[in-house]
């Protein structure tokens, strides 16, 4: 007979609770949401990838260019991120309609494109980043490391071998 007077109520007042999702709920001030990439201010550096405790950021190479991806359901919200971007592109915003359980939910934040190694022609970088580079390598005098740039690690490395292998000249 308790139950009764609670039927009652709620039968003239009507509910406590907001009729989501018909009705937008609202998250509460400073509530951590989701991880945002800014593809404006993003230069795809990967530092957000290698201080993710959980490895939640992700880079990979396509075809011309790289990705930097948020596998939401490996996300903790930790914020780490955000602490090390150098760009101020990271940031978590109040938005919580995106959680998955799924550990490979992924929503592809950044596409950037991709500087090509001159000689197998595989993505290295992100334009920008190495535009940003070779800017502060001429800054710095150094142009002779300007021309390692269009090379990737690999043929970097033959490269080296090659020059190593062919010895240098004595005085």
């Amino acid at each position: 007979m308790r139950i009764l007077p609670e039927v009652l109520r709620v039968l003239i007042k009507g509910p406590f609770t907001e009729k989501y999702p018909r009705v937008e709920s609202p998250a509460a001030p400073g509530y951590r949401g989701r991880v945002r990439i800014d593809p404006e201010e993003c230069f795809g550096c990967g530092t957000c990838a290698r201080a993710c405790p959980t490895g939640a950021i992700v880079l990979r190479e396509g075809d011309g260019e790289i990705r930097v991806e948020v596998l939401y359901g490996t996300c903790t919200l930790c914020g780490k991120c955000v602490e090390v971007c150098p760009y101020d592109a990271v940031s978590i915003v109040e938005d919580y309609e995106h959680f998955s359980r799924d550990p490979e939910a992924k929503a592809v934040e950044v596409e950037l494109k991709a500087r090509k190694c001159r000689l197998c022609g595989r993505p290295i970088a992100p334009i920008k980043l190495m535009n940003r580079i070779q800017e502060k390598l001429e800054e710095e005098g150094l142009k002779e490391a300007v021309a390692l740039l269009d090379l990737c690690p690999a043929c970097r490395e033959k490269l080296s071998a090659s020059v190593m292998s062919r010895g240098f000249p004595h005085a």
